[in-house]
C-alpha cells in the first residue's frame, strides 16, 4: 500500500533516561537525556518540549507541571523540590498534529541526605520547608500498595495481563479514593519492525473498589513495568513499582 507512515512512526523517540539526580549551586537538578530514531524523520530532527511535574512529594507541595523548548538531545533540570516523584517526557516539536512522547520518572532524594555542609543543610532545608517530617510529626501516614502481582494468558497471537495488590489500612479512619496506575514497556525481543524502538506508557485512574487491572493486548517476551500509587483522604501514597516479563505466545504449527 502507499499510506503515509503515521505522526508516531515519523518521530519516534527510541529512549528517555534521567541521570541520579544532584544537589550543585545551592539548587537539586537532575540531567535527562534521551536518544532518537536512526530512521524516518527524527534523525535530522533537533526541537523538543521537555516537561516535568511533581506526582507525589513527602511534603504536600503543590504539582506545578513546567516546561521548556530544547534543542538537542540532553538538559539539565535544575530547582528540583527535594523528597518527590517527578514525571518527566519529553517529544518531537511537529509543524501539524502531535508526536507520541516518551517517558521517564525521577525520584528526588531527601533534602537532609543531599547537603554534606552542615550549614547550608539547616539554612536551605529550614528556609525551603523541605525538611523531612516524620509520619508521626506530620499526623500524616500515606498509603502504599502492597504484594503486587502479575498473572498473564497467552492466547491467539497476543498476550492478557492481570495486575493485583492490596491496600495495608494503617489508620483505620483512612480511606481509599482510588489507584493512580501506569505501565510503561521497557524492552522487547520482537519489536515489529514497523514501530521503531520507543518508550510506550500509559497511566489510567482506578476506582477504589478495584485494587486491580487487566490490559489487553501485550506483547509477547517483553518486560513491563508497573507503578500503582494509592489516593486516599490523606493523598497520593508513594509509588509501588515492579517489573514483569509476559510470556510467548505459541500459535498453532509451531
Amino acid at each position: 500500500s502507499n499510506e503515509l507512515p503515521s505522526l508516531d512512526e515519523m518521530f519516534d523517540i527510541r529512549s528517555l533516561e534521567a541521570a541520579v539526580p544532584y544537589f550543585h549551586g545551592n539548587q537539586l537538578q537532575v540531567k535527562v537525556h534521551w536518544k532518537k530514531s536512526e530512521e524516518g524523520s527524527l534523525k535530522n530532527h533537533n526541537t523538543y518540549l521537555l516537561t516535568w511535574v511533581p506526582e507525589s512529594c513527602a511534603k504536600n507541595n503543590s504539582q506545578i507541571q513546567q516546561h521548556t523548548t530544547v534543542k538537542g538531545t540532553h538538559f539539565v533540570i535544575t530547582g528540583l523540590l527535594f523528597a518527590c516523584e517527578y514525571k518527566v517526557t519529553v517529544q518531537p516539536i511537529v509543524l501539524q498534529g502531535q508526536a507520541r512522547q516518551a517517558v521517564t520518572y525521577v525520584t528526588t532524594p531527601h533534602c537532609s541526605s543531599s547537603i554534606k555542609l552542615k550549614v547550608l543543610k539547616r539554612l536551605l532545608c529550614a528556609r525551603n520547608g523541605l525538611r523531612q517530617m516524620s509520619s508521626q510529626a506530620s499526623g500524616k501516614i500515606l498509603l502504599k500498595a502492597e504484594k503486587l502481582t502479575a498473572a498473564f494468558v497467552a492466547e491467539n497471537g497476543s498476550v492478557t495481563g492481570e495486575f493485583h495488590w492490596q491496600v495495608s489500612q494503617h489508620q483505620p479512619h483512612q480511606l481509599v479514593t482510588g489507584y493512580h496506575f501506569n505501565w510503561t514497556e521497557i524492552s522487547t525481543v520482537n519489536r515489529p519492525v514497523a514501530i521503531p524502538d520507543t518508550v510506550i506508557s500509559q497511566s489510567q485512574v482506578l476506582p477504589p473498589d478495584q485494587p486491580f487491572m487487566t490490559i489487553l493486548n501485550l506483547r509477547p517476551l517483553t518486560t513491563y513495568q508497573i507503578q500503582v500509587h494509592v489516593l486516599s483522604t490523606t493523598g497520593k501514597g508513594p509509588a509501588t513499582v515492579k517489573t514483569f516479563q509476559s510470556p510467548q505466545v505459541y500459535t498453532a504449527g509451531s
